[in-house]
């Protein structure tokens, strides 16, 4: 369905699972959930008094193997980086960066229908598992950066699309601009995309500095203008120890690397951290007190070698807000039901480390990173994330009978334990359908 599509009224009746709060599974049986022709739930409760209002409302019954969850937020993806998914297992960060992906993006920039064929299969892969928002890192061209945009908005999936600002390039000065040419670039991209949505519902545009060390204090300088306007704001910070010895080093003046950004004024209540596998006390601060959220990317962490982050130390002790996301292509998969799964495994890795059972996540609480978590880095809980009135339908139905799945089940299973064998053995196949601001946008 088209992303400007009018819908009908329409009550969805069934099993509702959420994660409303960290560490709740909330499910719901026999609810109707009544949802307008915006997309916002208008209605919950028993079926008798959802339609007690207009009786003539269509009602969408689900089977009893089904259930509808909140659809995925991936708060970090290179979508130009698709294409080298599961390339370059183990080879640390920066020389993954200098052998595989600073090449394979230029040529991307440089070639609009290699871009449109790339993000075009990324988002369509993205959406049919269940991701409804993905909040993308482009490359630095904005025309190419643009077509992602347009891919996005044309198969109705939210995105907040990054051009990627980087101004210096060591070794690879032709994938680099200068500032005036970034601002330039950066403000024609803004007013296509303006142009292209400007509900700014579905698509926006999101500062992108790609991570301090490939930006002059000039260039951060300007990003930081960019954010007062109040855009949202994803980067890179403390994924790889010698990455965070090379931001100390050139900016010398700084206490830790979220001091540089904390300094040029891009840690904000929108702003999404990619990584931050070994912050300092002072990072842990800094974000903080700036109400910035962390953006965990188990498969990526682990892939290129870069650690374990200590997820449930950052959410209980520090009182951080943590999100998902499958950084694609240091993330070897793109689908955010494998990220609940490996964000789940990895803390299990933290444990053994520690030696402390508190540092393991729960399936519901990695749900929660996945949804709630995701919408709330960006400003949004009030609007997705979970199924309450007032909030957008943004939905997948799951299905665990569905032809081919690769999840059995069997009749003594309780509920929390079959959102458990989603979780470890589901896959793109049990998610039947999508639906983005109460749009099916995915039907299989």
């Amino acid at each position: 369905m088209s992303a400007t599509a009018s819908i009908a009224d329409t009550i969805y009746y069934g099993t509702f699972i959420d994660t409303p709060q960290l560490g709740q599974l909330r499910i719901r049986h026999q609810l109707a959930v009544k949802v307008d022709g915006h997309g916002t739930i208008v209605a919950i409760g028993p079926l008798d008094e959802v339609k007690a209002t207009d009786d003539s409302v269509k009602v969408v019954e689900l089977a009893p193997c089904q259930w509808v969850f909140p659809g995925f937020i991936d708060t970090h993806i290179h979508a130009p980086q698709y294409p080298n998914i599961g390339v370059g297992s183990g080879i640390p960060l920066l020389k993954w960066l200098d052998q595989y992906t600073f090449k394979l993006e230029k040529r991307i920039a440089d070639d609009n229908q290699l871009a449109k064929r790339v993000y075009h299969k990324v988002v369509q892969r993205t959406l049919g598992s269940g991701t409804t928002w993905a909040a993308y890192f482009a490359t630095i061209d904005s025309a190419t950066t643009y077509t992602l945009a347009e891919e996005a908005y044309a198969a109705g999936q939210r995105a907040l699309v990054g051009k990627v600002c980087m101004d210096t390039n060591p070794g690879h000065e032709d994938y680099q601009e200068s500032l005036e040419s970034c601002q330039k670039s950066s403000a024609w991209l803004d007013d296509k995309i303006a142009a292209l949505d400007p509900s700014g519902k579905l698509v926006a545009p999101i500062v992108t500095p790609r991570f301090a060390p490939v930006c002059t204090r000039d260039m951060l300088t300007w990003l930081g203008d960019e954010a007062a306007t109040g855009k949202c704001v994803q980067t890179h910070m403390c994924e790889n120890l010698d990455e965070i010895d090379m931001v100390l080093k050139q900016f010398s003046d700084c206490k830790s690397y979220a001091h540089v950004y904390d300094k040029y004024r891009l840690l904000t209540n929108k702003t999404v951290l990619a990584h931050c596998v070994h912050m300092s006390a002072d990072d842990i601060a800094r974000v903080k007190a700036n109400h910035s959220s962390v953006s965990h990317c188990p498969t990526s962490n682990t892939f290129l070698s870069s650690g374990n982050a200590p997820v449930r130390k950052y959410l209980y002790d520090d009182k951080l807000n943590v999100a998902l996301g499958t950084d694609v292509s240091g993330g070897y998969d793109a689908s955010m039901l494998s990220m609940v799964k490996q964000a789940v495994l990895t803390s299990h890795q933290v444990a053994i480390t520690s030696g402390s059972d508190k540092d393991q996540l729960s399936v519901a609480e990695a749900l929660y990173l996945a949804t709630v978590a995701g919408a709330k880095s960006f400003g949004s809980d009030g609007r997705l994330g979970s199924f309450d009135q007032g909030k957008q339908f943004d939905a997948q139905l799951i299905d665990l009978a569905v032809s081919g799945s690769p999840v059995d089940t069997f009749e003594w299973e309780n509920d929390e334990e079959r959102v458990s064998k989603w979780v470890f053995g589901g896959d793109d196949r049990n998610c039947v359908a999508v639906w983005v601001d109460g749009r099916r946008v995915v039907s299989k």
